[in-house]
This record gives C-alpha cells, sequence and structure tokens, in this order.
C-alpha cells in the first residue's frame, strides 16, 4: 500500500495535468457550440435554439459538464463562460440562426475578478443577425443559497435588454423560491419531471401545476430532454408551449428542424387550419362537462346492460382501472354485440373492457377550441360518442361531442357579431371578457392603451378612405408585434383609433419602444412628400379654424396587475384613461406607465 505522502505527490501531479489541459483548452479555444431545436408544441415551427457547447480534445475531460466542474475547481468559470458565449454569438450569427436563442449563464460568475460587464451586450449589438434574439438561461450547477446574487444577475442582464430564462426547474438545484422572485420570459422543466411522465400520474399533477403558475405569471414553459412520442403527446395535452430533446431534434453545429416524426405527432393535435389565439374566446371544457358514475374494467358486460336498460338516457359510461381513465362503453356498441346470433351467451359474463373503445382524454381547463380541433382531427376508424374529462390526472366527468360542437359554433357566432369589422380585432364585449378572466384567475398581466395622435384632422384633411387603410395597418402592427413577443397576448379594437393589448408584463417598456420604432417608421408611407418634409400638414380644429398639426404618432398608456390590485375591468379602464392623459402630453410618439403602487 502506497504511503501517504506518495498519495499526495500523485493527486497533486494529477491536478497539475488537469489544470495544464484546461489551460490549454482555453488559450487554444477548443471549444464549439451545437444548436438544439425549441420546437412550438402549437405549430410544431422552430420557436429557438439552444446553443450548447462541445469539445474538440476529450481525452483528459470527457464532457462539457467535467468541464464546467473543472472551471470552478480552478476558479475559471467566468473565463470558460465568456469563451463559450463569444464561440456560440459568434456562429449563431455566421448562420444567420432563425428564432430566439438560449445562451447559459452561471450567476456566480458576478462574483468572479475577472468577469467584464456588458461584454455579451456589446457583442450581440455587433451581429446584426442575432441583435433582439438572445434569452439567458440562468443555471447554477450547484445549489443556489445567495438569493441576492441571483437577483443581482437577473437585474444586470435586463438593465441590458435580455429576456431572461429559468433553466432546469425541478432538479433540486432550482425552486419556487427563484420562479417567484424573477418572473422570467421562460422557465425550463428538468428531465426528471419530464422523463417517462406518461407513466407517472403524479408528475402529471406537478407539471400541471407548475404549467397553470408559469402562465398565470405570462411565462413561456418548455420540456426539456423529450425522448419518446408519448411523453410528447402528454406535453401537448397539458399546454406546455414549447419542447426540445432527442425525440424533436437532436443538437448540431448547422441549422436544425423538428423531426418529422415529431411534427406529425404535434400536427395530430393541432389541426393546421386554426381560429387566431388573438379571436378565441377561451371558454374552458368545464361548463360543458357531465359527471357519469364510472364502471371498473372488470365488471361483466350484463350489469353494464342492465345499467343501460334502466337509464334510457344514458348513451356512454366511462371505463377506468382504479382511477385511470382507459375508455368509453357505448350503448350502441353494447347492444350490436348482444344482439348479434349467440351474442347475450357470448358477451354477457365478459368483462366490460373486451367491447371499451378507446377515448380521447382532456384536462378540465382545456378551451372548448382546442377539443374540438382534436376531435375532428381524430383516427376516423374509431367512433367517439363523448370524451372524458380529468382533473388532477383523476376521473371528473364526460363531455358529448354534439354538446362540443354546438358550443364551438355559438362562440364563432358570437366572435363574428362582436369583432370590429374593419380591422378583425375583439371588440368591446370581448375585450372585458378576456381582462375579467384573467383577474378572476389572479393573473399577473399588462394593459396597453393606443391612441392615434391627431388622427381627426387627418381624417378631415387626406379623407376617411386612408385614415381606414391607417387603423388597419395599426391593428397589424400591433397583432404581429405583439403576438410574437407574447404568444398569450390579446389584442383588441375598442372602435375608431382606440386599441387595447393584453400581455405579459415583465420589460413591458422595451415593447412599448419596439411598437413606437415601427409605427414611426412605417407611418411615414401615409403622408405625401411635402407633408412630411415639412412635418406638419393643415387642417380645421374643433373651432371651425385653420390650424396647424404634427404629424401622424402614437400614445401608449400602460398599466400591470404586478404591484397593484385591480377590482374589475371598469377600474383598469378607469385608470387606463387616466395614464392615457399622461402619454397624450408627450410631443410626438410615446408611453406613459402607471407606476404606483398599492
Amino acid at each position: 500500500m502506497p504511503h501517504k505522502s506518495q498519495l499526495t505527490v500523485k493527486e497533486g501531479s494529477e491536478l497539475k495535468r488537469l489544470e495544464y489541459h484546461f489551460n490549454s483548452i482555453i488559450k487554444n479555444e477548443s471549444i464549439y457550440p451545437v444548436f438544439q431545436p425549441i420546437i412550438d408544441l402549437k405549430t410544431g415551427q422552430t420557436f429557438g435554439y439552444e446553443a450548447l457547447s462541445r469539445l474538440k480534445d476529450r481525452s483528459v475531460i470527457n464532457n462539457p459538464d467535467e468541464l464546467f466542474i473543472t472551471a470552478k475547481q480552478f476558479g475559471q468559470t467566468a473565463r470558460l463562460e465568456k469563451l463559450c458565449r463569444k464561440k456560440i454569438l459568434l456562429k449563431a450569427n455566421e448562420l444567420k440562426l432563425p428564432g430566439n436563442l438560449t445562451v447559459n449563464i452561471c450567476p456566480s460568475v458576478l462574483k468572479a475578478v475577472d468577469h467584464e460587464k456588458g461584454l455579451t451586450a456589446a457583442l450581440i449589438r455587433e451581429l446584426s443577425t442575432i441583435n433582439n434574439q438572445v434569452i439567458l438561461e440562468l443555471t447554477e450547477r450547484y445549489y443556489i443559497k445567495d438569493y441576492s446574487l441571483f437577483n443581482e444577475t437577473v437585474n444586470h442582464y435586463r438593465q441590458q435588454g435580455f429576456r431572461i430564462a429559468i433553466d432546469d426547474l425541478g432538479s433540486g438545484f432550482s425552486d419556487l423560491k427563484m420562479l417567484l422572485s424573477i418572473e422570467p420570459y421562460m422557465v425550463k422543466i428538468d428531465r426528471f419531471l419530464i422523463s417517462n411522465i406518461h407513466k407517472s400520474i403524479k408528475k402529471q399533477r406537478l407539471l400541471n401545476a407548475l404549467v397553470t403558475f408559469c402562465h398565470d405569471v405570462n411565462a413561456i414553459v418548455t420540456a426539456e430532454c423529450v425522448e419518446k412520442k408519448e411523453e410528447l403527446e402528454i406535453l401537448i395535452d397539458m399546454e406546455v408551449d414549447c419542447a426540445q430533446g432527442y425525440y424533436l431534434g437532436k443538437p448540431d453545429q448547422s441549422v436544425t428542424e423538428c423531426s418529422e416524426e415529431a411534427k406529425e405527432v404535434i400536427l395530430k393535435f393541432n389541426l393546421k387550419k386554426r381560429i387566431p389565439e388573438n379571436n378565441q374566446l377561451n371558454s374552458s371544457i368545464n361548463s360543458l362537462v357531465q359527471y357519469i358514475e364510472p364502471v371498473q374494467d372488470s365488471e361483466i358486460i350484463m350489469n353494464i346492460s342492465e345499467r343501460f336498460k334502466k337509464d334510457k338516457t344514458l348513451t356512454s359510461i366511462p371505463v377506468l382501472n382504479g382511477q385511470k381513465p382507459v375508455g368509453i362503453v357505448n350503448k350502441r356498441e353494447l347492444y350490436y354485440r348482444l344482439g348479434q346470433r349467440f351474442g347475450f351467451d357470448l358477451f354477457s359474463q365478459k368483462s366490460i373492457k373486451t367491447i371499451t373503445e378507446s377515448s380521447l382524454i382532456f384536462d378540465i381547463n382545456i378551451s372548448i377550441e382546442e377539443v374540438s380541433k382534436r376531435v375532428i382531427n381524430r383516427d376516423e376508424k374509431s367512433i367517439y360518442d363523448a370524451v372524458i374529462i380529468i382533473k388532477n390526472g383523476a376521473y371528473s366527468g364526460i363531455v358529448k361531442i354534439h354538446h362540443v360542437l354546438e358550443r364551438l359554433t355559438d362562440q364563432k357566432i358570437k366572435l363574428a357579431q362582436q369583432a370590429n369589422p374593419l380591422t378583425g380585432l375583439p371588440g368591446n364585449m370581448l375585450i372585458k371578457e378576456n381582462i375579467e378572466s384573467r383577474l378572476n384567475k389572479k393573473q399577473i398581466f399588462a394593459v396597453m392603451y393606443f391612441d392615434l395622435d391627431n388622427f381627426k384632422p387627418f381624417n378631415d384633411n387626406f379623407g376617411f378612405e386612408l385614415g381606414d387603410y391607417v387603423l388597419k395597418f395599426l391593428g397589424s402592427l400591433l397583432k404581429n408585434t405583439i403576438t410574437k413577443w407574447d404568444k398569450n397576448s390579446f389584442i383588441g379594437h375598442v372602435g375608431g383609433d382606440d386599441f387595447i393589448a393584453v400581455c405579459r408584463s415583465q420589460d413591458i417598456e422595451k415593447l412599448c419602444n419596439l411598437i413606437i420604432e415601427k409605427f414611426d417608421q412605417d407611418i411615414k408611407t401615409f403622408h405625401n412628400k411635402e407633408t412630411w418634409q415639412n412635418g406638419y400638414y393643415e387642417s380645421i380644429d374643433r373651432h371651425g379654424k385653420i390650424k396647424k398639426f404634427n404629424l401622424l404618432s402614437i400614445s401608449i398608456a400602460v398599466l400591470s396587475t404586478k404591484n397593484r390590485l385591480f377590482h374589475s375591468f371598469g377600474h383598469i379602464a378607469s385608470i387606463a384613461s387616466e395614464v392615457k392623459k399622461e402619454a397624450k402630453k408627450i410631443n410626438g410618439s410615446g408611453y406613459a406607465v402607471d407606476r404606483r403602487k398599492d
């Protein structure tokens, strides 16, 4: 057995060899980036890419995890992350990477003496093709003890204009305290919760709670490490927004998209022709649920037949295995089997599972519109008289398909009646319903009130036809910009030149600036060359006198439920009107934010 001092010498030489190899990696920049697609589970399109780092030489350090552990061991994490980020951003710019780009940041690097603040933002500004695309994933490879440091990191990067994502939620390294404290743009769910989720009711219940909370605070939910079709189907069913993993697409040095197999699964659950999210009434299937006493799959057919005979209104009975729904038995199928020659003798004493038909199963919070899409897109060989509804993974009731289609038809008629005829955007009633629904769910959201400056004299001077084109332009600009900013947003047209948007509150001033920039750039096309050069036009004011008016601009009033309690839609409308007056005082396009707190 070696002497203790011999062991110490050996360990010391190994450490020196490891440190030498690590320094060589940094010096020679022996790292290259790969990009894994993040897929939108509504469309199958690429939402963005997560950037990952790989080693060129794995002779001593085997993988990236070991590399970061080694960096921490020698106090070189900031140095390593700086190199990784530089390589990632340069390669992304070279590839003209479409969509968003998520880049990992370890908060503890802020403590490092060699950390150069503002370096990442400065590099991105130089790379035109990825400007405004980057989302920073805050990840802590060890347990987070210093939340003040974590919050400092968030504020540091938000001040530079970055969107923030929480990585590995559910892994044990991140927890709900972090989720509550930083209000992220995106939350990424760890593989622990995703792996084999189709086999675990407990995992499904926990994920359902996380998805509901994240959506209430307007955070996008992304599932990591999806490796099986069954996992993907559960995630789509549970309204997870995005996903990534080997089943959807492997990390690659080039630009890749969703695998054909995974895209087929996604499109199966999401029809290609869909009502725009912004126009949905989003009423929950909960309002149509009818509780029918279920039976266990061990029950014999004769007993089920007797139940149908006693209750003439009963057409379908849900079948469970324990607490888990497994399908539905339909009266038509049961009577068909028993009515055949020798049918009663053959089937009456068999268990009901022999004639149980598969059924679509939905969570109680899903919208009626989503259910209708799945029903219409079903396997044509299967017949569904009813679908099963679950709550927290357990049976809750059934919904008859004809009730779903009737309700959807009513909703479409209501939507058409209440949409603004000029822009096609939802009108006052739907705006009120959307805001009241969010208030009732106690969601954190922002309301944006848009109003054109000097629109009436513009109409009087240039004509109502051109004025209508301006309103269509503004409606389209708001819808495209805000929906891209927040896929769960709502945009409505109050009437005239007044518009409303409801969206996530985080970084709302950045959105205001983006809208103003686009508006001011494109509105010039609605003025003739002479008017634009003059910077004004003449028209008759409300007193009947000729007056000079500034060119069209936009005023935005913003309020949020983040730090203030609103009791009703009327309360919000009243405050929005106050804030709009402040915004209108600004010369040219501008915005005002209600910063009052309860």
